[in-house]
C-alpha cells in the first residue's frame, strides 16, 4: 500500500505520519511477541532493532517539527527582513 503522507499537505500530514510511525511500532512488537510461537532469526531481530531505532528517531523529529510549526508566524519573519 503506497500512501504519500506529505502529499502538499504540510502541517495537516503530521497526525498521519505520526499514525503511520504507531503501526510500525505496533508491528514490530506484535512480530517481537510471536517469536517464541514463530521463531526469530538473528537477521530479523537486528532488523528489527534498526525499525524501533529508525521509528523513535523519526517520532523525536515530528515532536521537534510539530513544535516548530506551532510556533511559527509568518508575519513576523516579513516585518523583520521586509
Amino acid at each position: 500500500m503506497s500512501m504519500p503522507l506529505l502529499d502538499g499537505k504540510g502541517e495537516e500530514a503530521i497526525p498521519l505520519i505520526r499514525e503511520s510511525l504507531s503501526r510500525c511500532e505496533q508491528a514490530v512488537v506484535w512480530i517481537r511477541s510471536r517469536r517464541n510461537v514463530d521463531g526469530a532469526s538473528l537477521g530479523l531481530t537486528y532488523r528489527l532493532m534498526k525499525i524501533q531505532e529508525v521509528v523513535h528517531r523519526m517520532q523525536l523529529l515530528m515532536e521537534l517539527i510539530d513544535a516548530i510549526l506551532g510556533e511559527w508566524r509568518r508575519a513576523r519573519p516579513f516585518e523583520l527582513f521586509f
